[in-house]
């Protein structure tokens, strides 16, 4: 289970999820904080980025998508939150300010929606596609800081499967760059033969605002294959500081097979400043 915490300590529980207060055409498909203009907002639990957009009722919003396969969609921002699409978001991270833009909204207060679906903060077909964030928030106040799959004794953890580098890696606009994971640079997450869920978080200097970066894991035979199995592309967006990004794989080694993480920019000057990335789970 993943760990929740609420944004705020003051929720408008008179008109929370499910209500027809106010005289409104249809049920509260959230539940709302008031607080003054330009709050910082806190994420209610780690995740990814995966919509930063304008919605005429909600004005700007930020939808995360978390572990548990869940979505919290924040609404009413004061303007477009700095979190790029595919940002790791951590729980607590500051991911934009309160507002009251969009027609929906009567005062400065987030709009917070804990969806099932990624479209679900504003897809006003069903309520059904969103939960209550009061309870489920509470429910999940105390769980585990951090999902584990337990390693068993006898296939201990080995040293490669958690590396972090910080070395700036020019990324190449031609041909997909190698991310290496280790200072051996032959050296990658995991050699099979074993099935494998793995994770990469990464920070990316220079990539211009609404730019591309793409990235992927592969399944690569020995060191020097010339030709490695995409395990499916993740297209990062620049916001034109440093943006953060992540990229995640689940796959069945073979014997000698192994796991390896590159990267291709659509502009040059595109540079990875450091990235780490670690198995979950093998077996």
């Amino acid at each position: 289970m993943t760990r929740y915490q609420h944004p705020f300590s003051n929720p408008d529980l008179a008109d929370g999820w499910g209500s027809w207060a106010g005289g409104r055409s249809q049920a509260h498909r959230g539940l709302d904080y008031p607080q003054p203009s330009d709050t910082p907002i806190p994420a209610v639990a780690d995740g990814v980025v995966v919509h930063n957009l304008w919605n005429g009722a909600l004005g700007w919003v930020l939808v995360i998508r978390h572990p548990d396969g869940m979505y919290s969609g924040y609404s009413h921002q004061i303007r477009q939150s700095p979190k790029a699409v595919g940002a790791a978001i951590t729980r607590g991270q500051i991911i934009g300010n309160v507002g009251t833009t969009g027609s929906a909204s009567n005062g400065n207060h987030l709009h917070l929606t804990i969806t099932y679906t990624d479209d679900g903060t504003w897809n006003n077909a069903d309520i059904d596609v969103t939960t209550d964030p009061w309870s489920f928030i509470n429910d999940r106040l105390n769980a585990p800081e951090t999902p584990t799959t337990p390693v068993p004794e006898e296939d201990p953890v080995p040293e490669y499967a958690v590396a972090t580098r910080s070395v700036a890696r020019p990324i190449s606009t031609t041909d997909w760059t190698y991310l290496h994971i280790n200072a051996d640079l032959d050296t990658a997450l995991k050699v099979g033969p074993a099935i494998v869920n793995t994770v990469a978080q990464l920070s990316i200097d220079g990539l211009p605002t609404g730019e591309v970066l793409m990235l992927r894991f592969v399944k690569a035979t020995g060191t020097g294959d010339p030709s490695p199995v995409s395990l499916g592309q993740t297209d990062v967006v620049g916001n034109g500081g440093v943006t953060f990004a992540q990229v995640a794989a689940n796959v069945e080694l073979g014997t000698d097979q192994r796991i390896r993480l590159q990267a291709k920019a659509v502009s040059s000057g595109v540079e990875v400043s450091s990235w780490n990335a670690r198995t979950l789970s093998w077996n």
